[in-house]
C-alpha cells in the first residue's frame, strides 16, 4: 500500500476502523500533517496526500489544474483496500477534497463519512485570492511573503525557490480558480477557521454550510496557518470529530450533525 505514490502512510493499520486523508494547502506537502501521526487512535490509519511536483513526487511535474489533480487521485483512491473514511483539508486541500468527493459521487464510489475542511471558504464561493500565480518571478516571490505560507529558509534560498517555483504556480493557479457547483452532498461537513483568518474568515468558512445538511463549526485562534501555530487544537477537535465514528454511533443515514458526537 505505501508504494502508491500520491498516497504516503506513515504507520500502516491492519484493518483500520477508519482511514483518515489529509490533502495540503497550495504549496504544502504531506509534511503538512505529520503532527497529527502520533495524536490520533491507534486503530485510524493517517494516509497523507502528496501531490505531484513536491516532497516524495518532486520529479513529477505538478498538476495544471483541478481536473487532472482530481483525477490522479481518484486513479490512487482506487488503489486502496476498502475502509471507511474521512478528509481533512487544509486551505486548497479542502476543496481538492470536496472536488475529488463530488468525482466519487458521479462514479459510485462510497463517500467519506465526514469532510474536515480547515482554513477554507466554502468550496462554491468564488476565490477571494489576488491573482498571483501568472506574476513575474519577484513580484510573485513578494505576494508568497505576503501569504506566510511558505518556510522563510525557502523564500530565502534563490536555488530552490526557483526549483519549487512551478509548482507553487500551479498550485496558486488551481486555487485561484476553482470554484464548485452549490451542490449539496449528504456527507456531514466540520469547519474549522482561524479567529484572525484574513482570507478564510470565519464567515466565508460558514458557507459551507450551504454544502450540507449537516455542518458544525469551531473557531481556533490565529491567522490562516492556525494548523502551524496551534496544532493542539486541531488535534482535539479532529479526536472529536473521529471518536464517534469509530465506537459505531452514528449510521450513514443520519442528518444531524449533533448526532455525531454521541458518546459510545
Amino acid at each position: 500500500m505505501n508504494n502508491n505514490p500520491l498516497f504516503w502512510i506513515p504507520q500502516p493499520v491492519t484493518s483500520p476502523s477508519l482511514r483518515l486523508f489529509c490533502f495540503p494547502f497550495a504549496g504544502g506537502s504531506a509534511q503538512t500533517f505529520t503532527f497529527l501521526k502520533a495524536n490520533l487512535d491507534p486503530s485510524v490509519e493517517i494516509v497523507l496526500i502528496e501531490y505531484p511536483g513536491r516532497g516524495r513526487n518532486f520529479q513529477s511535474p505538478p498538476s495544471e489544474s483541478m481536473s487532472q489533480l482530481v483525477d490522479s487521485l481518484l486513479d490512487n483512491y482506487r488503489q486502496l483496500p476498502a475502509a471507511s473514511s474521512v478528509f481533512l483539508g487544509h486551505s486548497l486541500g479542502a476543496c481538492v477534497a470536496w472536488e475529488l468527493m463530488r468525482n466519487m459521487r458521479e462514479q459510485g464510489i462510497v463517500l467519506p463519512r465526514l469532510l474536515i475542511a480547515s482554513g477554507c471558504s466554502g468550496a462554491h464561493l468564488a476565490s477571494n485570492l489576488t491573482r498571483i500565480h501568472d506574476l513575474p518571478d519577484d513580484e510573485f516571490v513578494q505576494a508568497l511573503k505576503g501569504l506566510e505560507g511558505t518556510p522563510q529558509e525557502v523564500l530565502e534560498h534563490d536555488e530552490l525557490l526557483a526549483l519549487l517555483t512551478p509548482m507553487l504556480r500551479a498550485d496558486f493557479k488551481i486555487a485561484e480558480q476553482y470554484c464548485a457547483p452549490a451542490e449539496r452532498m449528504r456527507v456531514p461537513i466540520l469547519g474549522l477557521a482561524g479567529t484572525q483568518d484574513a482570507l478564510a474568515t470565519p464567515q466565508r468558512v460558514q458557507a459551507w454550510r450551504e454544502l450540507t445538511n449537516d455542518f458544525r463549526i469551531e473557531l481556533i485562534e490565529g491567522g490562516h496557518f492556525f494548523m502551524n501555530t496551534h496544532p493542539e487544537a486541531v488535534v482535539t477537535y479532529v479526536n472529536q470529530a473521529l471518536s464517534p465514528l469509530l465506537c459505531g454511533t452514528r449510521s450513514r443515514e443520519t442528518s444531524e450533525f449533533s448526532e455525531l458526537y454521541t458518546s459510545c
